[in-house]
């Protein structure tokens, strides 16, 4: 359904589905060290082909989602993250729309001197 959704978002997408293993999907530290990791390892695979990133966000809890969402906006990921609209909300079909990264209202999300991240 996402994919079909999302189609038009760019000709040619593919979708790839990630899965991590993890000891708690609410454990906002291990979720955000090892998608970092994962999304590395991906970004190393294909760095020699010229792609776009595109993140659902509807699936996964929402620490997955801030995990998702801090990489993007620190720019660890150059990704376009996709909100997913479900039916009931978009006129009786699922809808995606595209999380404006830029807007004023976002806090701005960097890197502290320790390597954490801070919220400004």
């Amino acid at each position: 359904m996402v994919a079909e959704a999302a189609s038009g978002l760019q000709e040619g997408s593919r979708f790839r589905f990630i899965t991590m293993e993890l000891d708690s999907p609410v454990d906002y530290v291990e979720i955000l060290s090892k998608l970092k990791a994962r999304v590395d390892q991906v970004q190393r695979e294909l760095r020699r082909k010229r792609c776009s990133y595109f993140v659902v966000l509807d699936p996964g809890t929402p620490q997955m989602q801030t995990a998702w969402f801090l990489l993007a906006k620190r720019r660890e990921l150059q990704a376009t993250l996709l909100q997913g609209i479900p039916p009931r909300f978009a006129g009786g079909a699922y809808k995606v729309k595209e999380v404006d990264l830029d807007s004023e209202v976002l806090p701005e999300v960097r890197l502290s001197g320790l390597g954490a991240s801070a919220i400004v």
